[in-house]
């Protein structure tokens, strides 16, 4: 039983290997490009600013005023186009 157990394995093995190095000249036989694409992406970021009041401070970040803390989630990406 044992030596069954070990000539499975050893098939297991080598037709393993031999998928991979199928695999492998899969890719290699294909050319890639790069691509150039322009994409819209909307993120929730956390910001903050000195101010004395709520009001102030939305009015401040809303100038632009203040800092960013912590870069956020992508909540939303869109891609615009695809170049080469």
């Amino acid at each position: 039983m044992d030596v069954a157990n070990n000539e499975a394995k050893t098939t297991t093995k080598t037709v393993a290997k031999s998928m991979a190095r199928s695999a492998a000249r899969s890719v290699a036989k294909r050319k890639r490009k790069l691509f150039y694409a322009t994409v819209q992406v909307t993120r929730v970021e956390d910001w903050c600013v000195e101010a004395e009041s709520a009001e102030e401070a939305r009015a401040l970040l809303a100038q632009g005023e203040g800092e960013r803390f912590r870069l956020g989630d992508c909540v939303h990406l869109e891609i615009q186009d695809v170049n080469e």
